[in-house]
């Protein structure tokens, strides 16, 4: 097995919401594996398989993103990151069109003489709380395990040297505003630890911790949900550190028995 290692910065910061959420405008405190994959995804298609940001699949009958393939390949068995630096949380006040959250209700005299509420327009803007965190010049390890088999059938022998050529053009990691700048990459070897205690700062799903001691908290992420008919199923995650601020810090982990965990060189430790 491989590992991807990924040293890099945020400008300002970043902001990542929830599938399914809209008005609801808050921000995760740290970005989950699906934003990882997207985030490598969008140089590998775009240098090296296709172009465009869609794909169609005839057997599912839906546009879907490119990471599907690499999910379906199993390219990447895993990936995470932690902050090497404090992260704040911040919610800002923005005004937003909320026409498409109005009904059409007509309760009222003026909401019937208009048609419904949606066409009056002291219901078409709103304040809304929007998240961010704010990380100005904030630094990241972002880890992805990677199958060397997937890795040749999908880019070829000198897959390598293409992953690494694609992580360097990362540019974003969550939204597009969440810029980043990639400062070293380096693909190393991934070695199984057979102990079942071990000491890590990149989170993992709970179900994989039989016991956990130190600082953590808990964060419900997303796999799949790739494509418009796909169902975003979503798992629990274990985040070493705090919430408030936001910072990462090592946890010890006493792994299940269905749990698997790879020295990522000689100290860190990714684990699924």
């Amino acid at each position: 097995m491989k590992a991807l290692r990924i040293l890099g910065s945020y400008h300002w910061g970043y902001w990542i919401r929830m599938p399914f959420t809209s008005k609801f405008q808050f921000s995760l405190p740290i970005p989950p594996p699906t934003t990882l994959m997207g985030a490598l995804a969008k140089p590998i298609f775009t240098n090296f398989i296709l172009t465009g940001e869609t794909i169609y699949d005839d057997r599912l009958g839906s546009l879907l993103s490119p990471v599907y393939l690499i999910e379906k390949e199993g390219l990447l068995k895993a990936c995470s990151i932690y902050l090497l630096d404090q992260a704040f949380y911040w919610e800002d006040i923005n005004i937003y069109i909320l026409l498409h959250f109005q009904e059409l209700t007509k309760s009222t005299k003026e909401e019937k003489e208009a048609g419904g509420r949606r066409y009056l327009l002291k219901y078409r803007k709103g304040a809304i709380p929007t998240g961010k965190v704010f990380y100005p010049d904030g630094r990241f390890i972002a880890v992805y395990l990677i199958d060397e088999n997937a890795g040749e059938r999908i880019l070829g022998k000198d897959w390598e040297i293409k992953l690494i050529k694609a992580s360097y053009e990362i540019n974003r990691i969550g939204s597009k505003e969440s810029i980043v700048s990639i400062h070293d990459v380096e693909i190393i070897n991934a070695n199984i630890i057979e102990d079942r205690k071990v000491r890590t700062k990149f989170y993992f799903r709970a179900d994989l911790a039989e016991d956990i001691r130190g600082s953590f908290y808990r964060e419900k992420f997303w796999r799949s949900g790739w494509g418009r008919k796909m169902e975003a199923v979503f798992l629990e995650y274990i985040i070493p550190g705090r919430r408030i601020p936001i910072e990462s810090a090592s946890v010890d982990v006493f792994l299940s028995e269905k749990a698997n965990a790879y020295y990522i060189g000689k100290d860190e430790v990714i684990i699924f």
